[in-house]
């Protein structure tokens, strides 16, 4: 674990941070193999703080904090360089007219590639209550800036 450094005198509700990067071809189904040659690695940060690490709970204080991270973790897959709607993609079926990712279908899931007109598409899989808050606030809140 790590400390920020900001005050002389500890206190009881300072941050404490556990950074490590996470294997996770285990967690893909079917998981991948143990040979495998490429990226599938993710940052996790774990957050507590000093009161829940002192004493003799601190370590299993330690425990639910990465266990919470993992929980509230962020799946991404895909990428916005990745044109599912190219000629490239064609398999004797035509262009594709939607593109849906269906192994992103579980909770804080992200999936990403080119759009169909340019841009980037995203999928992303929440529950419909937090689903419903979260297109309330993108509808409201999104700005649109082709300067950039």
């Amino acid at each position: 674990m790590a400390r920020s450094d900001a005050a002389a005198e500890d206190s009881n509700d300072e941050p404490y941070y556990l950074g490590s990067p996470v294997d996770c071809r285990r967690r893909l189904v079917p998981p991948l193999p143990d040979s495998y040659f490429g990226n599938c690695v993710m940052p996790l940060i774990a957050v507590s703080t000093r009161e829940t690490l002192r004493g003799n709970g601190g370590f299993a204080g330690a425990v639910a904090a990465v266990v919470e991270a993992i929980k509230k973790a962020v799946w991404i897959a895909g990428s916005s360089r990745i044109d599912h709607y190219s000629a490239d993609a064609d398999f004797g079926l035509g262009k594709a007219v939607k593109y849906e990712c269906i192994h992103t279908d579980y909770q804080g899931a992200v999936h990403l590639c080119k759009g169909r007109q340019g841009g980037v598409e995203f999928g992303l899989a929440m529950d419909k209550g937090k689903m419903g808050i979260f297109a309330d606030v993108f509808n409201k809140n999104l700005i649109l800036d082709s300067n950039l």
